[in-house]
């Protein structure tokens, strides 16, 4: 497979769990570099670059960054279009990230290219907005036009309804529900939290 390999230490890299070939980190086989440009501080995420030929070919000089140590890589930017091969990361003091890597217009081996760019270059691209699946509700059936909120840390789910015995064209009869239920964390379980 012409991606790269992830794997994951909980030691400081004295040991490594969970290699695994990325689908969206394509290249030919090359060096590559990975960067912490920040660490998760006061309700921001981290922010980890990663660099290298995006293609099957070495050119296309790519930069990725990732928000969740590494899981997904949601935004990267194409830095230079042309043959280019091993590239190598850096942080410069004021924030702004350096690239230093071999590019050329016949072959990657013309030049060494040392690129300099303002995060937010990069990160103009970021979506706006991130969706994840949370759990499934406890109500196996699901409810429709249910009211949704936010109340201490928790996002709420009351009421709506669903067909419990069958969809309406099987016979099913709509029923109203006025549970209301509870999730205090993305990953965690839903709560009975009362009724309406």
């Amino acid at each position: 497979q012409k991606t790269r390999q992830q794997a994951l230490s909980t030691d400081g890299g004295l040991t490594w769990t969970q290699q695994a070939h990325v689908p969206e980190l394509i290249e030919p086989i090359c060096q590559a570099s990975l960067r912490r440009h920040s660490w998760p501080a006061a309700g921001r995420p981290g922010v980890l670059l990663f660099s290298n030929p995006a293609s099957l070919r070495r050119e296309r000089l790519t930069v990725r960054a990732s928000f969740d140590d590494g899981r997904t890589w949601p935004v990267g930017r194409l830095l230079d279009s042309r043959p280019a091969a091993y590239s190598c990361l850096a942080v410069l003091p004021d924030g702004d990230v350096a690239v230093l890597y071999e590019a050329g217009e016949r072959s990657p081996y013309e030049s060494i290219v040392l690129a300099r760019f303002p995060l937010a270059w990069l990160l103009a691209d970021r979506p706006a907005y991130r969706w994840e699946p949370l759990p499934a509700l406890p109500d196996r059936e699901g409810v429709a036009g249910a009211f949704a909120g936010v109340s201490g840390g928790s996002l709420l789910v009351a009421g709506g309804a669903n067909f419990p015995q069958g969809k309406p064209w099987e016979g099913g009869t709509k029923v109203w529900q006025d549970r209301v239920f509870a999730l205090g964390q993305p990953a965690g379980a839903w709560r009975d939290a009362g009724r309406l």
